[in-house]
């Protein structure tokens, strides 16, 4: 039996995941603490806007939340922004935010960067071509798998981001990921769960810290975070180009010990 099956109902999906997975980590009854609106700058210049939601348990597990893709999809959507919160109430740490050209996630704060790589200049296609500032998901989905992948970008900032405040603020805990994804938005959380099962921390050599080949690899991927994943209506394509999702988690699930549902 495989390690991993996809279910339809979301709620089930989720409440099986909390049950069976990461019972007894948590409390039952949390206090509830306010949404923190956030700006996450992603590698070529777009800024993500999102909301953390802090667990009041220190070292709590992390939930990053991934919408669906196309327009009029956000983190704002009433069932997601309920979720999260209930989420929240148990205890885990969670991250929402909006993909790029996605709900409030529509400035590219660095222009130049952003215009100067290939696949944004290739793919992005904005109403007014003289409009360099701003992204719509519009400008985009019509390039579907062509730019799609681009947007795993965005997760990876996102994990930075917390990497930060779990070293500094310690009020979520990044060696217990888990990833909540929706269609589309799934579909990306699955390429990038895969990346993160081939990637490694470096740490370069004080004495010589611009000489790569005396700094030193962990032998742990960084995927070995991600504990566990919840795919609620998790597409096997984009845009008409399949994606083989079992191929794509086998590392992480087989190897690694994620559970995902």
């Amino acid at each position: 039996m495989s390690r991993f099956s996809f279910l339809a109902n979301p709620f089930f999906a989720v409440s099986l995941f909390l049950a069976g997975v990461l019972l007894g980590q948590v409390s039952a009854h949390a206090q509830q603490l306010p949404g923190e609106a956030v700006n996450i700058v992603t590698v070529d210049g777009v800024k993500l806007k999102g909301t953390f939601y802090p667990s009041a348990a220190k070292d709590a597990p992390v939930v990053i939340m991934l919408h669906g893709i196309g327009e009029g999809k956000n983190m704002k959507a009433p069932a997601w922004e309920g979720l999260a919160k209930t989420l929240q109430s148990k205890s885990y740490a969670v991250m929402a935010f909006d993909f790029r050209g996605h709900g409030d996630s529509t400035t590219i704060d660095e222009p130049k960067l952003f215009w100067s790589l290939k696949p944004n200049a290739l793919s992005v296609r904005p109403k007014d071509p003289k409009e360099k500032e701003t992204i719509d998901v519009k400008d985009y989905i019509k390039s579907g798998a062509a730019y799609l992948p681009v947007l795993v970008n965005d997760i990876a900032a996102v994990r930075a981001y917390l990497d930060r405040r779990s070293d500094t603020n310690k009020d979520c805990n990044t060696s217990s990921i888990i990833v909540l994804g929706a269609e589309a938005g799934a579909t990306l959380g699955a390429l990038w769960i895969n990346a993160e099962s081939y990637r490694y921390k470096f740490t370069p050599n004080p004495m010589f810290p611009t000489n790569p080949k005396l700094g030193k690899f962990d032998t742990r991927p960084e995927g070995a975070d991600i504990i566990g994943a919840v795919f609620l209506g998790i597409q096997p394509s984009l845009e008409k180009r399949p994606v083989r999702i079992s191929a794509l988690l086998q590392t992480s699930c087989k190897q690694q010990g994620m559970a995902a549902a």
